[in-house]
């Protein structure tokens, strides 16, 4: 199992910008810093606008339609599938894609090397997503269950 805890570390009203950090079977940092993320700010929770609500999610391999082999969060109030919604999600699609900037996202989370409180955007902004990705996509390629916890 693969747990990571990405707390918030910068939010404005343009953007929201975690830590992403590794922990071991045991419960110790395995990799401190292993990336940030960019999201959009904080918007009560509405599809395709708001922050992901702080919470634990599972987090598995997807395929989106328009943005190929992503991962998607599952858990709490957020399914990958809209028919869910009416049922038990408010929030549905959330994925884990290549983004920089906080307008890159529809309510989803983008992986980045290191980030800036403000960049040449206006607002906050994470750097070499791309790289990052590719990254992401090694750690977890032979991990069948992975958790994410967003705390406050």
């Amino acid at each position: 199992m693969l747990r990571i805890i990405a707390p918030r570390i910068y939010e404005d009203d343009s953007g929201t910008v975690r830590r992403w950090d590794i922990y071991d079977e045991s419960g110790q940092v395995a990799k401190s810093r292993f990336c940030y993320s960019i999201e959009r700010p904080w918007r009560d929770n509405a599809p395709n606008v708001s922050r992901v609500p702080n919470g634990t999610y599972s987090v598995v391999p997807w395929v989106s339609p328009s943005r190929g082999p992503v991962w998607a969060l599952i858990g709490g109030t957020v399914s990958p599938y809209i028919e869910d919604v009416p049922d038990r999600a408010k929030r549905w699609g959330v994925l884990i894609h290549i983004a920089n900037y906080p307008f890159n996202v529809e309510g989803c989370l983008g992986l980045g090397s290191s980030y800036a409180e403000e960049s040449d955007k206006g607002g906050p902004a994470v750097w070499s997503s791309t790289k990052t990705i590719d990254l992401w996509r090694n750690l977890v390629h032979s991990e069948s269950h992975i958790i994410l916890s967003l705390p406050e």
